[in-house]
């Protein structure tokens, strides 16, 4: 109350009844201009918190691969790895995050990168070999995924740790869950040895990166779920 009479006592000089009732020929504008002053100030009252989670909010498309061992493995390695792999954009486009959860990885070789893309067919009627080649409708040569010039599949490698999983998530500018380009239907594939990003100097090198048999694969679907998500976004 002492505030507010102190304030009112002030706003006799700031707005003087003289200088707002004759020109209005209302009383009652005189109140409603003090009314207006009060609701117009900040007087830093606590507020509650009004950050909004945008990630929450934001309206993204999912999609998701559920990793299987090679049904035709080569033959000189077999490993039982399985796991997922969770995808992510924003309807209105931009980067995709990448979401990998592997294990079964062989702890006692020394191969611990192995080639990791996204392959053009999502066929597996002949296991992982009938997912052709890297993704590349653009006709490109391979190369590390922060190269410009690259298959839109090329994800690099990924790293398993002593205990024989890959735990990571990944952002790439490349790939994209709509569009004419979308993954959507084709394939993840794990390859037994490491991808050399195109620097290997040969023919191979440019094509496949020289990362070898191919130990695992899925077929990335469409899901309207977020659960995979759901630690990212709380």
């Amino acid at each position: 109350m002492i505030l507010i009479c102190v304030s009112i006592l002030h706003l006799s000089d700031a707005f003087p009844y003289s200088a707002i009732g004759p020109q209005s020929g209302h009383h009652s504008n005189y109140y409603d201009t003090i009314v207006n002053y009060f609701y117009n100030r900040d007087y830093k009252v606590p507020h509650r918190n009004k950050h909004i989670n945008t990630a929450q909010h934001a309206s993204y498309l999912y999609g998701r691969c559920a990793v299987r061992p090679n049904e035709f493995p080569p033959a000189d390695e077999t490993q039982q790895i399985k796991g997922t792999v969770e995808f992510r954009q924003l309807v209105t486009g931009g980067p995709t995050e990448v979401k990998i959860s592997l294990q079964g990885f062989n702890v006692d070789d020394s191969k611990v990168k192995h080639g990791f893309h996204v392959h053009g067919s999502g066929d597996l009627t002949g296991g992982c070999q009938s997912t052709g080649g890297h993704y590349n409708p653009f006709g490109k040569t391979h190369r590390a995924p922060n190269d410009v010039e690259r298959h839109v599949g090329d994800l690099g490698n990924i790293v398993e740790n002593s205990e024989g999983r890959v735990e990571t998530t990944i952002t790439d500018s490349q790939l994209s869950l709509t569009g004419e380009y979308s993954i959507y239907g084709r394939a993840i594939v794990v390859h037994q040895g490491e991808d050399d990003l195109g620097k290997g100097g040969n023919e191979g090198s440019l094509k496949t990166g020289n990362a070898g048999g191919r130990l695992a694969c899925c077929i990335i679907g469409k899901i309207d779920s977020d659960s995979g998500w759901a630690q990212e976004i709380n």
